[in-house]
């Protein structure tokens, strides 16, 4: 599966201006990467659930994790899908971690309750 994402990169001109470009990238997505679920529990089938809960995308040993924001700098770290196997899952697609089984198998919405569609990378 494709998905483009669209990287905005500055550039210095001599007279000290900065101008932006914006280049279009297709990113290669594994059918199971969690990021592809979100949103979708309730239209998926009992087989489709078991097929990404044997099968979630996990990053190879030497997966590049980007860094979070602007300011911290901060990576997720591999170890965090050993230490909290089986539930944690990375997404590539959307950047991010996810708690596979609340994807899904999601509670339902209630007043007051946060649902997660966003991945944690802060």
């Amino acid at each position: 599966m494709e998905e483009t994402e669209l990287y905005t990169t500055p550039e210095k001109e001599p007279t000290g201006a900065t101008h932006h470009h914006t280049v279009q990238v297709e990113v290669q997505v594994h059918q199971n990467d969690i990021g592809n679920w979100i949103g979708r529990a309730e239209q998926m089938t009992a087989a489709e659930k078991m097929k990404v809960l044997k099968r979630v995308w996990v990053p190879p040993p030497h997966y590049d994790f980007p860094e979070n924001g602007k300011f911290t700098k901060r990576k997720f770290r591999p170890v965090w899908l050993k230490n909290y196997s089986p539930w944690l899952t990375y997404s590539q697609k959307l950047q991010g971690a996810f708690c596979l089984y609340c994807v899904l198998f999601p509670p339902p919405i209630s007043r007051g309750l946060r649902v997660f569609h966003r991945p944690s990378n802060d």
